[in-house]
């Protein structure tokens, strides 16, 4: 081993850009306006002057890439300041990088990575054999890049068994080695 890097976490939008395009529902449409995602009710109610209306965006542009997605200064998508995406109030050179619960929270039950866990699943339903072990492999192989160990085989068929492929879809979304950089 000549040199070494330590594990870094993904920037935000590349955190959202990673669970789109595993699950196959990334839209790789180039240029033109920023998308609107889906945020929480009422997100935007402190910024009553002028009374904003938000609309997410729907369809395929709801799955482009985190690149477009639209950004009001202080007041950031909640997935995004979560995984430290700066405010733009002031320029950064480097992006400050966290490890909280709150980030697993966000990959477990934002709609986006809901919506791609779902996708993710029936694709390894399709795609990925006849027998829970194959989908299993075959949807780990496509997130992590690498087949399973017997250990995570074991436990992520466990999981399988106990609840769906929805369940492992989650649980591989929510992987240090999902959204981390060696």
């Amino acid at each position: 081993l000549l040199a070494r890097q330590s594990r870094l976490r993904v920037d935000a939008e590349t955190v959202r850009d990673i669970a789109l395009s595993v699950s196959g529902l990334l839209t790789e449409k180039f240029g033109g306006p920023s998308i609107r995602p889906i945020q929480p009710e009422g997100y935007l109610a402190a910024l009553n002057f002028p009374k904003r209306d938000y609309s997410a965006s729907h369809g395929a542009d709801l799955y482009r890439r985190g690149l477009y997605v639209h950004w009001q200064r202080s007041f950031l998508h909640p997935s995004l300041l979560t995984f430290d995406a700066p405010s733009r109030e002031e320029c950064t050179v480097n992006r400050v990088s966290s490890n909280t619960p709150l980030q697993a929270l966000v990959l477990l039950n934002d709609p986006i990575y809901v919506e791609a866990a779902q996708a993710l699943a029936k694709r390894a339903a399709t795609f990925g054999g006849a027998t829970p072990e194959a989908r299993v492999n075959w949807a780990f192989e496509r997130v992590t890049g690498r087949p399973p160990s017997s250990q995570e085989r074991s436990e992520l068929l466990g999981l399988y068994r106990r609840g769906s492929m929805f369940s492992v879809a989650r649980a591989l979304l929510n992987l240090s080695e999902t959204i981390t950089r060696n």
